[in-house]
């Protein structure tokens, strides 16, 4: 999970904070903010890590069982598919309520979850 918190997350991460930056948000929000991006950032590498393992290659658009083959360390490969879809659930809802303390200025990163979410479980 270090992994990919340090690789997508950092990423997710910046796009969360740095409206907030721009904005002169206080320290308090940004870190909160963070903390939502870096969780968007590990819920998108297991939903890709779980269309990789499950997905069909025409569906999905691009190879699968790549990270079987590699041999690459997954969350699937430490939980197995069911735990992981369990476990990315969890952190979907863990997100949702974390962003619906900023009312309607959630709303579009919550769709946004669905769109990262939604074709993996």
């Amino acid at each position: 999970i270090d992994m990919q918190i340090k690789k997508t997350g950092k990423l997710f991460s910046f796009c969360c904070i740095a409206p907030a930056i721009i904005k002169e948000k206080n320290i308090s929000i940004i870190n909160d903010l963070s903390s939502i991006g870096s969780e968007i950032g590990l819920l998108f590498q297991i939903s890709d890590d779980l269309l990789d393992y499950k997905g069909s290659s025409k569906i999905v658009g691009k190879k699968t069982k790549k990270d079987i083959k590699s041999g690459k360390a997954t969350l699937i490969n430490l939980m197995g598919h069911d735990k992981s879809i369990e476990f990315a659930y969890n952190l979907k809802n863990k997100i949702i309520s974390k962003a619906k303390k900023y009312d309607k200025k959630s709303n579009n990163l919550i769709e946004s979850l669905e769109i990262i979410t939604g074709r993996s479980f």
